[in-house]
């Protein structure tokens, strides 16, 4: 098919369409030769009306092109006015793409990537850990509730304290310069930023984490960074070298160690593991014991018929712990 202004071939029609002066016309044509899904109508319709207003798009045309022209520095901040002012982003991600824009109008440099995946990759990378911290603070793209924590984070790695080699995911890291800048199949069309859900993202670096700092070879590299952003004491980080950075039952992280001890059922075993490393103070232990003490006492002293009944509301495996003082009250 032979395009607007007389074009031949995808290379040809995305030089012709990436001129401004066509772009309107080159929409246009698309749209009558239906070249464009309903959602692309929808955007290009919001470009044409934008660029009625005066607003003029950036100067590329086709996703390939525009993904690496806005997803140059010089660039960027172009893109994102017109997908700001042409009502291209969806509302949920509008905040953080001003923050994005301020910062970067004011001088902050972005980190060196562009579009989610790119960049999920290169901030997850350690040697580019602190430059996309930088930007995150300094945009203001931090949750209030997580400045503090990614702070020390920063302060460590700024000290040269090596974070392990797990790419951890900095909460609300920016997602690119070019995230949400993107133009789709049609001339002037723009994608959809496309962002992986954050708290889904950051669950699971937190577990690539936990499982890469349960392995012996890596526990005293995890456990240096640990108490020099502050989430771990000197005495933790020696029982979690003794322990080989894994807790009772063998469990991997918090959360899994917090449902593993949460069970009932491992309750004995989770007790165990904190006496036995020195993670229970002397003056719990004492008053456990002294607890312990006064159960045994009491359950020689209850009625059989009483202790009957406790027996079939709880179960005699229950009973019969709770008689030895083997679960801790």
């Amino acid at each position: 098919m032979v395009g607007h202004g007389g074009c031949k071939g995808k290379a040809e029609c995305d030089q012709y369409c990436s001129n401004s002066g066509h772009l309107e016309a080159c929409i246009t044509f698309a749209q009558k030769n239906g070249l464009m899904s309903p959602r692309q109508q929808q955007e290009s319709q919001k470009v044409l009306v934008a660029m009625k207003n005066g607003i003029k798009p950036p100067a590329c045309a086709g996703p390939k092109q525009c993904d690496a022209y806005c997803g140059s520095p010089a660039h960027m901040e172009e893109c994102m006015d017109f997908s700001l002012a042409a009502g291209l982003v969806p509302d949920n991600q509008k905040d953080q793409m001003r923050k994005t824009l301020n910062a970067i109008k004011q001088g902050i440099k972005p980190p060196a990537c562009a579009g989610p995946q790119e960049c999920d990759q290169y901030c997850g990378d350690p040697a580019h850990v602190e430059e996309c911290m930088t930007f995150s603070l300094a945009a203001g793209l931090v949750p209030d509730d997580q400045k503090e924590q990614v702070q020390k984070t920063f302060d460590a790695i700024k000290k040269g304290i090596k974070p392990p080699a797990c790419q951890p995911n900095p909460p609300n890291q920016p997602g690119g310069p070019n995230d949400g800048q993107g133009f789709n199949q049609g001339p002037g069309q723009r994608n959809q930023p496309g962002r992986p859900n954050q708290s889904s993202q950051s669950g699971q670096s937190r577990q690539s984490c936990d499982q890469y700092c349960a392995d012996s070879s890596h526990v005293e590299e995890c456990v240096k960074f640990s108490v020099a952003v502050g989430n771990m004491t000197e005495q933790q980080a020696q029982t979690a070298i003794k322990t080989g950075g894994k807790g009772p039952g063998g469990c991997v992280g918090r959360e899994a160690c917090d449902a593993f001890c949460g069970n009932p059922d491992n309750q004995e075993t989770c007790f165990n593991f904190g006496k036995e490393n020195g993670m229970i103070p002397e003056q719990d232990l004492q008053r456990m014991e002294e607890g312990r003490r006064r159960m045994e006492d009491s359950f020689k002293e209850i009625p059989a018929e009483v202790l009957s009944c406790i027996t079939e509301s709880v179960g005699a495996d229950v009973v019969e712990k709770m008689k030895t003082g083997s679960v801790p009250q």
